[in-house]
Parts: C-alpha cells; structure tokens; sequence
C-alpha cells in the first residue's frame, strides 16, 4: 500500500505537498492516509476530507470521494493500470474548499503496475568452444538494476553470475572447454516490484583442444 501525508498549516488549513517521486505499487487496492491539524478542523468547522483525482497528469480533476476527518484515511481502488494524481481539499461549515486555489500539483502520484515484465533470453554458439548470450527485456516501468543473469555448464557444478552492465538489451560471450549442455536462467523487476523469471539452454561443442578461447 501507498500512503500521501497530509498536515494542516495556518494557510492553507488541509493540503498535500507535491510528491518528489512517483510511488508505484502492483496493488490495485491502497489506503491513502492524511493527517490534520485538530484545532484548525474545529476552526473552520470541517464537514469533510474530499479526495480528488486525475488521470490527465493534472488537466482535469474529478472528486473521486469524500470521508469525515476522523477517518483518518481514504481506500481507493485502481480501475485499471496507470499513472494516478491525488490531491486533497477540506469542506467546511460553509460548504467552502480550503485550499480555494485551483490545483496544479498533485498531493500524491502512484503508478499503478500489475504487469510483470519480459524477460527473453537466448543463447547461440557463435564459435566452438564459444558461447553467447542474447537478451532483451522489457517494461513500461523495468528497473534494470534488478537484472541478474547466471550459467552453468560442463564441467562446472554450480550456477555462476554473468557479469554484465545492466541494461533492457544486451549480449554478452564467454569460453565452454567441453562439450555438453548450457543453460542461463535470468530474473528482471519493474519498479512496482513485479518479477519475473527466463531460462534457456543449448548443447555446444567445447574447445577443440579443450584449451579457453581467447577472449
């Protein structure tokens, strides 16, 4: 779950200040906590805490609900994947908004991602006792810092790390002394904390006098 924190200030009353990040989330439930200052509630005699969304980047808010300000929170359920602005207004005993401005920052900004990424590998032999490594993978939200890659092949009993530069795309070769099966396996996450996992394999012929290729 996200959360947008909201103190009262003499002026205005209720406001959400405007987010430095994005909070991305593969939830499409969340609560969206607010916080007030008591004395000013009572001050303007507060009817309501009202949430208002866009899902224009801020070119058209809509009210999306409303709850007392002891509620203390909004639940709020995504209808689909996307980028979300939030922002939060006080009604008071005069049925006036505080703060009165127009809105142009959003209090909140969630990007809301249950896609989990793709992740392709593929291994050719480019040269005997030579293998390479092919893959791609993608997402609207990938974090390629999250991209771990590993091998194993003949005469070597445990997985090892391909040792790369992350990036979406890339290749990468290294020598196989004996003939056999190779295999990659290779997770890649997205920002909103989705995974996913890609495997592949290939039979090779080693190095013809069992010597490392040069690199």
């Amino acid at each position: 779950p996200c959360a947008c924190s909201t103190r009262a200030t003499r002026s205005p009353p209720l406001i959400a200040a405007p987010p430095a990040t994005a909070v991305y989330t593969n939830k499409n439930k969340f609560r969206i906590p607010f916080k007030f200052d008591p004395a000013e509630m009572r001050a303007m005699q507060a009817r309501e805490i009202r949430l208002y969304l866009s899902r224009d980047r801020g070119l058209s808010w809509q009210h999306s609900q409303s709850v007392t300000p002891q509620a203390e929170k909004f639940n709020f359920q995504a209808d689909a994947d996307g980028e979300y602005w939030f922002l939060v207004r006080t009604l008071d005993g005069q049925n006036r908004l505080h703060p009165e401005a127009a809105p142009s920052e959003p209090g909140l900004q969630v990007i809301v991602d249950t896609v989990a990424p793709q992740l392709k590998l593929e291994l050719k032999q480019s040269a005997p006792g030579r293998v390479q490594l092919l893959w791609t993978a993608t997402d609207l939200n990938l974090d390629i810092s999250q991209l771990r890659l590993e091998y194993i092949q003949p005469g070597q009993p445990d997985w090892q790390l391909v040792s790369v530069v992350p990036r979406a795309q890339g290749q990468t070769e290294w020598s196989v002394l004996q003939s056999g099966q190779v295999a990659v396996r290779g997770q890649i996450g997205d920002l909103a904390r989705n995974t996913t996992q890609a495997q592949s394999q290939l039979k090779v012929a080693g190095s013809p006098d069992g010597a490392p290729v040069r690199e």
